[in-house]
């Protein structure tokens, strides 16, 4: 259902983007905009219905907790209803962020799919007065704090009637409210279910005729990694020549979908080619250079799944760097993005995503493969060690004890793990943490070494250690591995059989 729905929706919306930044006048802009936003709102339908199913089922329904840019979030959640309210004699007042940290660890999507439905009833339901979002941040230890947001309104109120089956499935009060207002009583159901996975509670207080206030509480981690700031629109022509010249497979046995997203990557520069079978894909990818490709899971004959273990086991043996790979498809189940993220894609988009996004996934990509190379390196000794001067003067080195690897991992991005201790049975703890860590990340699996004066060199490999360095090894032989792993993950040369990449074919 997934699937069958999201394909179309993806093609719809991706057609509305281009409309969007081809010339056009005023007029069909108001068009465009209104068919953007009964897109978004079939979206959010869609998206609501599939979630209800699988909350019956809890393990298919997780939190992935990433660095976010929370203002970022807030902001855009706001910004989604400010055209409503203009066209209704409703205002949305200033924004009210107190003392809220630059990133944090959090689920982005799903914070904001919580405000959007929490917004959006409130504007919904006020057809005169204001409607507001505070958020304040309380710092409890070192690293972590609270995350209060509240939702206000001055619109038509709970009455008690309402109230007791407030949080009920398809539920919108008594049968006048559902009549003028719609929607699918979906939203508070959902919303509460998503806070309680997210470890809160969602309350409220209500004067039937005077409004309503929702609120609740989160507890959050601070995020190392700097996340970029989206809290800006996102520019219908962004800068050019950020991602020029990228050259991406786009694979999916859609014809209409391969089409809409070789012109949405043609406007910004890039170089796409599209592949409409898992086979010819594969074909593709072993024997050209790409900086990233895109592919659809569910095709006719080889599937997604098939094309990426085929790939990936060919680029093995033969020792080749691997091609980023970034999964978008319609299908969002729990089960297929673990598997996709343990098979070692560097992302899972589900359909439709938006040109923000993938833009964003672009740039990324790109400031990724031009940044100086980052080692986290685990040693016993982090107050007093020095890295060798054979690192330091390359690449930018982390020295860190054993009991912050987990959060230095899962909060910045790394090229390389060198774990140096005295205990073995501790190191073969931190590499299986690292991999066991990766399982919810979405870039490519980061390569571990680790020294070793053991002769059982096997239990560090079957936990999961690319490379084993004795712990005497001199400068030239760790600059060398370390050399060869990086090279290896990001940089090695891919002889392609043509000179020339085609711009679209379909």
């Amino acid at each position: 259902m997934s699937h069958e729905i999201r394909n179309p929706l993806n093609a719809l919306l991706g057609c509305l983007h281009l409309l969007s930044i081809s010339p056009c006048s005023d007029e069909q802009k108001d068009i465009l905009s209104m068919a953007n936003c009964c897109g978004d709102f079939l979206l959010s339908l869609v998206s609501s219905v599939l979630d209800l199913t699988r909350l019956d089922d809890p393990s298919s329904l997780a939190i992935h907790e990433v660095p976010c840019h929370l203002k970022s979030i807030l902001l855009r959640a706001v910004g989604i209803f400010e055209s409503q309210c203009r066209a209704k004699d409703v205002t949305m007042l200033p924004c009210n962020f107190n003392g809220l940290p630059e990133t944090v660890m959090c689920d982005g999507d799903r914070l904001m799919q919580v405000l959007v439905n929490l917004l959006g009833n409130a504007v919904k339901f006020t057809e005169k007065g204001h409607v507001s979002l505070t958020a304040t941040w309380k710092p409890i230890q070192h690293r972590t704090g609270e995350l209060s947001i509240i939702v206000e309104d001055s619109g038509i109120g709970l009455t008690p009637e309402v109230q007791e089956k407030l949080f009920e499935r398809f539920s919108q009060g008594d049968s006048s409210v559902a009549r003028k207002y719609g929607g699918t009583g979906l939203g508070l159901y959902l919303t509460r279910q998503l806070l309680r996975l997210m470890g809160c509670e969602l309350r409220y207080t209500t004067e039937p005729g005077k409004g309503t206030k929702f609120f609740f509480t989160l507890q959050l981690n601070l995020a190392e990694a700097k996340v970029q700031d989206k809290e800006t629109k996102f520019s219908e022509k962004p800068p050019l020549g950020l991602v020029q010249d990228m050259r991406i497979l786009v694979v999916d046995d859609s014809p209409m979908n391969c089409k809409i997203l070789s012109r949405m990557l043609q406007s910004w520069q890039c170089r796409p080619v599209s592949s409409l079978s898992g086979s010819d894909a594969l074909q593709r990818m072993l024997h050209r250079h790409w900086d990233l490709v895109f592919l659809d899971l569910q095709m006719p004959e080889v599937d997604g799944f098939t094309v990426i273990r085929q790939y990936y086991e060919s680029i093995r043996k033969s020792g080749r760097a691997r091609v980023p790979i970034a999964v978008l498809t319609g299908n969002t189940t729990e089960e297929d993005r673990s598997l996709c993220l343990n098979l070692g894609v560097y992302a899972f988009l589900a359909k439709p995503v938006c040109a923000e996004n993938l833009y964003q996934l672009l740039l990324e990509l790109k400031q990724n493969q031009n940044r100086t190379k980052r080692i986290l390196y685990v040693t016993d000794y982090e107050s007093i060690f020095t890295p060798p001067a054979v690192l330091r003067q390359r690449y930018t080195v982390i020295v860190s004890n054993h009991e912050r690897v987990e959060n230095l991992f899962t909060d910045s991005v790394w090229d390389l793990v060198l774990v140096d201790l005295d205990s073995e049975s501790m190191a073969l703890s931190i590499v299986r943490q690292v991999r066991e860590v990766e399982l919810n990340r979405v870039w490519k699996p980061v390569p571990v070494v680790c020294f070793s004066a053991s002769s059982n060199q096997d239990q560090f490999t079957r936990a999961g250690c690319d490379s084993i360095l004795d712990r005497t090894v001199g400068d030239v032989q760790l600059a060398g591995t370390v050399y060869e792993m990086l090279t290896r993950q990001s940089n090695a040369t891919v002889k392609t059989g043509e000179s020339t990449f085609d711009s679209d074919q379909t």
